[in-house]
């Protein structure tokens, strides 16, 4: 029974394709992960130069339980220190359980171009572990890089690439890390409404299409929702500020597979002297 229950779990990784690469935090799950554009503390994990305009130290931590299976559960945690010269960050999570796991651990650096535009790359150290033995085991070093940009003072873009080099955890193909390639903006409908859209192609896969909304309902409280293809799943989720720390939480729901609950927790540190 085991032994078929772990068939299931990995024949599951592999429909799901879940690398750590693709966009974390409740925040970003509840917008239908269409968060390229997203200035804030979690460009940690969805598009380095949104850590640019940070001017205060941030910190967070965010776990998602895909498919309600604890086996593909994905825990994550980030730190992102302004300076005078940009913005430092550190992260690292880890997906899976004891008899397959995929971690990344990443150094990232972000900075403005100008008022305008702003930049951000990130070094990543990723592993695959299979179970007790070496075999199938790999490590390797690959980068991401992004770019965000305001045209108005409404609308925001942002472009960011995963892994541009292509780079493999083995060699000759066997263990691939994707390349993948996100385009998306961000457009404020009035100062408690945006909207984003967003693109995303993987070298070997068809795009897919993410859009989401955020209503600022309440001073404290945000409400979320979004939308994403192929394969199409919805989501749903708020945020909650408590003094400097501020709670998020989002729910995917899949056709076939079912609900994946995120939950976020952040703080923002004061500036110096506050």
């Amino acid at each position: 029974m085991k032994a078929l229950f772990s068939i299931v779990v990995l024949f599951v990784f592999c429909s799901v394709h879940s690398q750590n690469n693709d966009p974390m935090g409740a925040e970003s799950g509840a917008l239908g992960h269409a968060s390229v554009a997203l200035s804030n503390g979690w460009g940690i994990f969805n598009n380095q130069a949104g850590l640019a305009n940070l001017e205060k130290p941030f910190a967070g931590i965010s776990y998602e339980n895909r498919f309600l299976l604890k086996e593909l559960s994905r825990n994550l945690v980030g730190i992102a220190i302004p300076t005078e010269s940009g913005t430092i960050s550190l992260s690292a999570l880890s997906f899976g359980y004891s008899l397959y796991n995929e971690a990344k651990y990443g150094l990232g650096y972000a900075r403005k171009l100008s008022d305008k535009m702003s930049m951000g790359v990130q070094l990543n150290y990723m592993t695959i572990r299979q179970g007790n033995a070496d075999f199938g085991n790999a490590r390797n070093l690959t980068v991401e890089l992004g770019i965000q940009a305001e045209l108005t003072e409404d609308l925001r873009i942002g472009v960011h690439v995963f892994n541009p080099t292509q780079t493999e955890l083995i060699e000759n193909g066997l263990e691939k890390i994707p390349t993948v390639f996100r385009m998306g903006g961000q457009y404020f409908v009035s100062e408690k409404v945006f909207v984003l859209v967003e693109s995303e192609k993987e070298l070997d896969r068809p795009a897919l299409f993410k859009a989401g909304l955020q209503y600022h309902i309440l001073e404290k409280l945000y409400l979320r929702g979004g939308i994403s293809t192929n394969p199409t799943y919805t989501s749903i989720g708020f945020g909650y500020v408590l003094d400097q720390f501020k709670i998020d939480f989002a729910t995917n729901y899949q056709p076939i597979l079912g609900y994946t609950p995120q939950f976020s927790l952040s703080y923002q540190f004061d500036k110096k002297g506050e």
